[in-house]
């Protein structure tokens, strides 16, 4: 990424994202073994879903059951892909699936690696919450950013750890 024009802070580092006159076209979380630092713009073209995806990203790192169907999404994927990231978006929060029973789900096909494939490139994390899909066998699976990330969220939505501070529920 080169530019952003959103920024929110996690005890992780920052997360920047990039949000068109559409929609949310990129979020892409930290990784500390490979820092990014775009450059941040400082209009936005769309202000009123900048403030509105800082509140929703405020409650869903606080441990409130968040639903991310309000932002909307200006992606570039393939008809495929974007078939894909619309399925994942309605795995509620807190429940998880098998890359083959969505793969099931969109195409009716025994696709489970072309899913996996296509959650591997989901611009917006979080909003497409594809740390929700994980293996048939319940091993995690890959995912679209560091994979820290889909144990700490899926944790999150389990309600054992506050990504705001970054601490275990039960500390």
């Amino acid at each position: 990424m080169d530019a952003a024009n959103f920024l929110y802070h996690t005890p992780y580092g920052p997360i920047y994202g990039l949000i068109g006159t559409m929609g949310l076209q990129r979020l892409v979380l930290p990784d500390p073994d490979s820092p990014i630092r775009p450059y941040l713009l400082h209009s936005r073209p769309n202000h009123l879903l900048g403030r509105r995806l800082h509140a929703l990203l405020e409650q869903y790192f606080a441990g409130v059951v968040t639903d991310f169907d309000e932002i909307p999404l200006e992606t570039c994927g393939t008809a495929f892909q974007e078939s894909v990231w619309q399925a994942v978006r309605a795995v509620p929060y807190g429940i998880t699936v098998s890359y083959r029973d969505l793969a099931q789900s969109v195409s009716g096909a025994n696709a489970a690696r072309v899913v996996g494939q296509a959650l591997k490139r989901n611009p917006v994390p979080i909003v497409v919450p594809c740390h929700r899909v994980i293996s048939a066998s319940g091993g995690m699976g890959g995912f679209s950013a560091p994979i820290f990330w889909k144990k700490l969220l899926l944790d999150l939505e389990q309600g054992a750890r506050n990504l705001k501070t970054g601490q275990n529920q039960e500390s």
